[in-house]
């Protein structure tokens, strides 16, 4: 998924930005609680992110060397 699949049901394909939006989505978040309903094509982006698997997995929770405070 990416900012053009989300804007258009016909794009397909990851692009390197995706790798790093979903990373800097995760934590703005995640870690500074930023209110997304601002950024609606973020959201957008961050709910299909959270559908791939490799995304899900790459997520800094599960990661074995996360600190457990973090990890919650």
């Amino acid at each position: 998924m990416s900012l053009l699949r989300a804007m258009s049901p016909y794009h397909v394909n990851i692009f390197h930005a995706d790798l790093f939006l979903a990373a800097q989505i995760h934590a703005a978040i995640k870690w500074f609680n930023v209110d997304m309903t601002q950024f609606p094509l973020l959201s957008r982006l961050n709910e299909a992110y959270n559908e791939i698997p490799a995304f899900q997995d790459a997520m800094p929770e599960k990661q074995p060397d996360t600190p457990l405070a973090s990890a919650s």
